[in-house]
């Protein structure tokens, strides 16, 4: 087994390009492996993260290898540049590697031959082996000067089996409730009438046997007594299958299911008309359509 080892390469311009390394066999020399990871500039800082343990786990888990077997050496053409040469005038190097139940964390400079190199006299850092991916990435954002974003409660992120799920969170008018003790992700409730059942936004695990129409309608008609209107359409656009929406004579209910690989899981907010304001009622459904827009699926 390696020991973790990778490269965070970092323009200004592009972002980042983060590769993991595996040992030559019988030497000292090392490989690009796959995957290369690619972080564009406008992503959030939980993908540079996420991505960062990602490569450190692929490089740690990864055999030694033939020269035959080297795949990616030509990581750098990721970016849209033809060589090494011209890809090191625009990006900096980051290099982490473990040493002494440690993470060795320095920049490499760009050596005349056009690749990067590091010195003695290099600005090492070093971390606990055990730092979280967080940790890890805000060295190497401080080594590169580049400002850490004070932290924005707005941005939250819940963990499937299969992916991290990333989105913007209602405003402070929804009480945050956790799992609300059942066996959804994340439930959000209206501060005005708390103690309703309805007017929240959940993620919520897996609720049907299939995803047919037949079958979901056959349930909704048993969680919403006297269900007026069903309208079903399926999607297919990106991770998103299905829309429903549903109305009683004093609620309207809106759910969104999404792939999560072999699974999915499903975005729903339930509004009462009887006892809730237009206004909290408009406000709801915005705050809905606001996670949505802003909902992002990284691989776990």
């Amino acid at each position: 087994m390696n020991r973790k080892e990778i490269a965070i390469y970092y323009s200004s311009d592009f972002g980042f390009i983060i590769t993991s390394y595996a040992k030559k066999k019988n030497s000292i020399f090392r490989y690009v492996i796959s995957p290369v990871i690619k972080v564009c500039k406008q992503d959030s800082l939980q993908i540079l993260y996420k991505g960062i343990n990602e490569a450190l786990n692929t490089s740690k888990n990864a055999p030694e290898l033939e020269p035959s077997e080297a795949k990616d050496a030509d990581f750098w053409s990721i970016s849209g540049i033809k060589n090494l040469n011209n890809f090191s005038k625009k990006f900096r190097c980051i290099n982490i590697t473990e040493a002494n139940d440690k993470l060795s964390i320095v920049e490499w400079k760009r050596h005349k031959s056009g690749g990067y190199v590091g010195d003695k006299d290099d600005n090492i850092i070093e971390i606990t082996i055990d730092s979280s991916p967080q940790q890890i990435g805000q060295t190497v954002l401080k080594l590169l000067s580049i400002e850490i974003p004070i932290q924005d409660d707005t941005k939250q992120t819940f963990e499937t089996l299969n992916n991290i799920i990333l989105y913007e969170r209602p405003s402070d008018d929804f009480l945050d409730l956790g799992d609300g003790g059942t066996d959804a992700y994340q439930i959000f409730k209206h501060e005005d009438n708390a103690e309703s059942p309805e007017n929240y936004i959940a993620f919520l695990m897996p609720l049907y046997s299939e995803l047919k129409e037949e079958a979901i309608k056959k349930r909704w008609s048993q969680m919403y007594e006297g269900l007026l209107e069903f309208d079903y359409r399926e999607v297919n656009k990106g991770h998103l299958l299905i829309t429903i929406t549903g109305i009683t004579a004093d609620k309207r209910v809106i759910s969104n299911i999404y792939k999560d690989n072999d699974l999915y899981f499903e975005l729903m907010t339930e509004i009462n008309f009887s006892n809730t304001s237009t206004v909290v009622q408009e406000k709801i459904e915005s705050e809905f359509k606001k996670v949505v827009d802003s909902l992002q699926m990284v691989k776990n």
